[in-house]
């Protein structure tokens, strides 16, 4: 029981505490270093991991964020690591599971001094995992999949050409939110959803 929820249980995990997190931030954002408490519009999610916020008091909800960035690097690296099993080509079906499952192994990474560093190697990691599973559900008969699939595939391309270019800044924190929430209800659709049926091809008719 507690295995077929696995992904779902440390996803749910991850929001409490990254909600509690959100709670206790201080403040501060690239908008206003003097703002007080998060802003969702203003402040990324790495805000909440530093001992003091950007208003430079100190941050109680930190373990709290640390936590829930744990909940969530193994709730998604589960997940990916599950839906790999239900991809029927083997070598598609190892770039997934095992790249999916290094991504957010380094993701955890964001929360130590070589975040950038970390952030990157992740997003290589991830998005090879992400494109090959986003060609597999194309070609599925998820209809609703595919278009979340498109829409979150764009979100988070988005997110790393915003972050490396360094352009449109004050519009990245929007974006990443926007991005967990459609990357959140795929997960939990091709989780509960999906079956090894559905990314089996088509058989060709006999003459």
């Amino acid at each position: 029981m507690v295995q077929k929820h696995l992904v779902t249980i440390f996803l749910a995990l991850a929001l409490v505490f990254l909600g509690v997190a959100v709670s206790l931030y201080p403040g501060g954002s690239q908008a206003s270093a003097t703002s007080v408490g998060y802003s969702f519009a203003d402040n990324y999610l790495c805000s909440l991991f530093g001992d003091t916020g950007i208003n430079g008091m100190a941050n109680p909800g930190q373990r709290w964020a640390f936590a829930g960035m744990f909940c969530m690097c193994v709730g998604f690296g589960a997940f990916y690591y599950r839906v790999a099993a239900k991809i029927p080509h083997r070598g598609a079906s190892f770039i997934i599971r095992y790249g999916g499952v290094a991504s957010f192994v380094f993701a955890f990474g964001a929360i130590t001094q070589y975040h950038d560093i970390a952030v990157s190697i992740a997003c290589v990691f991830g998005m090879l995992a992400m494109f090959y599973l986003f060609v597999f559900v194309l070609r599925s008969r998820l209809r609703l999949l595919k278009l979340n699939a498109i829409i979150c595939l764009f979100f988070l391309y988005l997110n790393a050409f915003l972050y490396y270019a360094s352009i449109w800044l004050v519009a990245l924190p929007i974006a990443q939110k926007i991005s967990y929430v459609f990357l959140l209800t795929w997960v939990l659709g091709l989780e509960y959803v999906a079956t090894p049926e559905d990314f089996e091809p088509p058989r060709k008719a006999r003459n």
